[in-house]
C-alpha cells in the first residue's frame, strides 16, 4: 500500500538537515536549498517534499530542461510504493510531458501507464501533438472537451492544434474566450492574435486589439517574447497594413534557429508562401 509521504514530511526533514548540514532557522532558505538539489539533478528521496519536488520540476519544465525533468522523474518514481496518490500523478504527469517533448516514444508508452482518464488521455493528444498528427490531435482534446467542457489546458491545446492547421476561423472564439478570462497570460495573447490576424476583414476596433495584443506580448513575462513581438508585428504589417517590404524585413530580423517556438517560423512561411517566396 501507498504511504503518505506527508506522515514522514518531518522525519525526511530532519535526516536532510542532519546529513547535508543544512541547519538554518529560516525555513523559506532550507526550501530553496532542497529545490537547489532537485534543480541540480539529485533525486533522493529524502527531497520528495511533494510542494517543493513538484513546483521545482515545473520551473524546470517552463525553462525547457526536459531531460533534467525525466532523469529527477524517473529517480523519484523509485520510491513510487512510498508516494501518495496526488504527488505520484503529478510526477508521472510532468514526466510524460516531457518525454512527449523529447520524442522518447518507448519510455513514453511505459510511463503513460502510470496515469489515468483524463490525465492519460490529455498526455496522448500532447503527444500526437508534438509528433505532427494533428488531425488524431484534435479528435483527441474535443473528446476530453466533450466530457470536461472547462478543462482549460485540453482547450489551450486544441486552439493550438487548429491554429497549426491553420483552421483560424474556428479556433478564434476558444482563443478569445481563453485571453479575456486570462489576458496576462502570453500564450492566450500569441493564440488569439494569430486567429484575428488572419481574419478575412478587420475593424477599426479589430486593429486596435491587434496592436494591444503586440504591446501586451513586448511586455509580457515570456521569455521569447522579443522574438515572438517581431513575428507579431510582421504579421500586422502584412496582413493589417499589406506593406509587404516592411513585413519582409521584420521578418529577415527573426533567427528561429536560436529558438525551439515555432510561431516565428511558421509566421515566416506562411507570408513567405503567400508572395510565391
Amino acid at each position: 500500500p501507498r504511504k503518505d509521504i506527508g506522515d514522514s514530511i518531518e522525519k525526511k526533514t530532519k535526516e536532510l538537515v542532519d546529513e547535508e548540514d543544512f541547519y538554518d532557522n529560516d525555513l523559506s532558505e532550507y526550501m530553496l536549498k532542497i529545490q537547489a538539489l532537485i534543480r541540480a539533478g539529485n533525486s533522493d528521496s529524502k527531497l520528495l517534499v511533494p510542494s517543493i519536488a513538484i513546483k521545482t520540476l515545473r520551473e524546470l519544465y517552463s525553462k525547457g530542461k526536459y531531460h533534467m525533468v525525466i532523469k529527477i522523474c524517473e529517480g523519484f518514481l523509485k520510491e513510487e510504493s512510498k508516494m501518495y496518490f496526488e504527488a505520484c500523478r503529478e510526477i508521472y504527469y510532468l514526466l510524460c510531458l516531457s518525454l512527449a517533448r523529447e520524442k522518447e516514444t518507448v519510455k513514453f508508452n511505459t510511463a503513460i501507464n502510470g496515469l489515468q482518464g483524463r490525465d492519460k488521455l490529455f498526455v496522448q493528444g500532447f503527444m500526437q501533438r508534438i509528433n505532427g498528427d494533428l488531425p488524431r490531435a484534435e479528435g483527441t482534446f474535443k473528446k476530453i472537451l466533450n466530457d470536461t467542457p472547462n478543462y482549460t489546458k485540453a482547450l489551450r491545446e486544441l486552439v493550438t492544434v487548429l491554429i497549426l492547421q491553420q483552421k483560424y476561423s474556428e479556433a478564434i472564439c476558444m482563443a478569445k474566450d481563453n485571453y479575456e478570462k486570462d489576458s496576462a497570460n502570453p500564450y492566450y495573447i500569441e493564440a488569439y492574435f494569430r486567429c484575428l490576424v488572419h481574419e478575412r476583414t478587420h475593424s477599426y476596433d479589430d486593429r486596435k486589439l491587434l496592436q494591444k495584443l503586440i504591446e501586451l506580448m513586448k511586455n509580457s513575462y515570456d521569455r521569447h517574447k522579443d522574438l515572438i513581438t517581431i513575428a507579431m508585428e510582421a504579421e500586422y504589417l502584412f496582413y493589417i497594413e499589406r506593406n509587404i517590404s516592411e513585413a519582409l524585413a521584420k521578418l529577415q530580423t527573426i533567427d528561429t534557429s536560436k529558438s525551439p517556438i515555432k510561431y516565428p517560423e511558421k509566421a515566416k512561411s506562411e507570408i513567405l508562401s503567400k508572395i510565391g517566396l
